[in-house]
């Protein structure tokens, strides 16, 4: 007599870049793509300290669904940066003195069908004491992203967008799409002029 050997069902989801981009994923119809405008980011040593000479990253969330979709911007991005050497980059989470901090009503997007909405945040470029570079991020809360021991080269970012699911937030929108979606990576460069 032989035994047949069963295993339980497990529920897989393929995900794969979705249209012309290769920065976007599409998870339940709702596309992801990740913004860098610019992809060389000229390296001035002279204005690493200077905050104003900002690098723009984000994230477009695009309702592919026929019914309506709430996303929240407070909190939800998350960096992952990848050096030339396919090694992670250290990162730090930072923030503020103030605590917790709920998200108000005006944190929340509602994205109808075929609509998007584009969540930017703020970064720059810092020189650490041993003349290695930092990638700050503040994310769209009180706290910001440090990616640590930078040089100049090709480096990939990813961002994840990670629905808030705190007590608060239970009943707050009955249309707030909950989930945690990584976007693919994108290249960008690091240069000195």
């Amino acid at each position: 007599m032989t035994s047949l050997l069963t295993t339980s069902w497990v529920s897989l989801r393929l995900l794969e870049p979705v249209g012309f981009s290769n920065n976007a994923i599409e998870v339940d119809s709702i596309g992801f793509e990740t913004v860098v405008p610019e992809r060389i980011w000229n390296i001035s040593r002279s204005k690493l300290s200077d905050a104003n000479s900002s690098i723009q990253i984000g994230l477009r969330v695009t309702n592919n669904t026929s019914i309506s979709q709430r996303f929240c911007s407070y909190t939800t991005l998350i960096p992952a940066l990848v050096g030339a050497d396919s090694l992670i980059v250290g990162q730090n989470l930072g923030g503020g003195s103030h605590g917790w901090v709920a998200p108000r009503e005006s944190d929340f997007y509602l994205v109808m069908p075929g609509e998007s909405v584009t969540f930017f945040v703020s970064a720059y470029i810092e020189k650490q004491t041993d003349g290695l570079l930092n990638l700050i991020i503040h994310g769209t809360g009180y706290g910001y992203w440090s990616l640590n021991g930078l040089k100049l080269g090709v480096y990939q970012l990813r961002l994840a967008y990670r629905s808030l699911i705190h007590p608060f937030d239970i009943g707050l929108f009955e249309d707030l799409w909950k989930g945690m979606v990584h976007t693919p990576f994108v290249k960008f460069c690091l240069i000195q002029p």
